[in-house]
């Protein structure tokens, strides 16, 4: 009787276990696609949080780059903010500085380049309308000079050399409204 007990007990705890199996092989795949859509919630929760913790920078160097082309000053360094964030993004933020540096340097250069050669172009044109009159000027004079009588050809001299002066004059303006030519070159004062 005994063996035909734990027969019976046996063949009680095999049709349970053969029900709970048969219920638990058809939770199998609610409960495979229940932990896939955690798995998936969890990784979408950490791309969103890797992407913008990567993208936070990035937008802060693509405003800085618009200022930087705007002509716009960059932000001041914050020491703290530096610290933590990645290493190559911290370069990149000290190569545009340095870089606003040398357009701010460059910008200056080419106004007085262009104040430089405003200057020379009126000087050119100043030179140009003095030279105009003066040899119609100076033609007259001579023939002032050859005049018979002393005063005259006396003030025609004096007015000829005042035209020679300012013709001079004139050169010297022209020649100050040319460029430069060659390269610059140390000199001794």
């Amino acid at each position: 009787e005994r063996p035909r007990d734990e027969l019976a007990q046996s063949v009680q705890f095999s049709r349970l276990y053969g029900f709970l199996g048969e219920r638990l092989l058809s939770l199998v795949p609610v409960l495979s696609a229940g932990l896939l859509l955690l798995v998936a919630a969890l990784a979408l929760v950490t791309a969103t949080w890797f992407s913008k913790k990567l993208s936070r920078p990035v937008e802060e160097i693509v405003g800085w780059t618009r200022a930087l082309g705007a002509g716009q000053p960059l932000p001041p360094p914050d020491k703290a903010a530096e610290q933590r964030e990645i290493r190559e993004f911290g370069v990149l933020k000290s190569e545009l500085r340095t870089t606003a540096e040398r357009l701010a340097k460059a910008r200056l250069r080419e106004v007085e380049r262009i104040r430089t050669r405003s200057w020379a172009e009126m000087a050119r044109g100043v030179a140009h309308e003095l030279k105009n009159p003066l040899t119609p000027m100076r033609l007259a004079a001579e023939r002032v000079t050859r005049s018979s009588e002393p005063p005259i050809a006396e003030a025609g001299e004096v007015l000829r050399e005042e035209i020679v002066r300012l013709e001079t004059l004139a050169r010297a303006f022209a020649h100050f409204g040319r460029p430069v030519e060659g390269p610059p070159a140390r000199v001794d004062l």
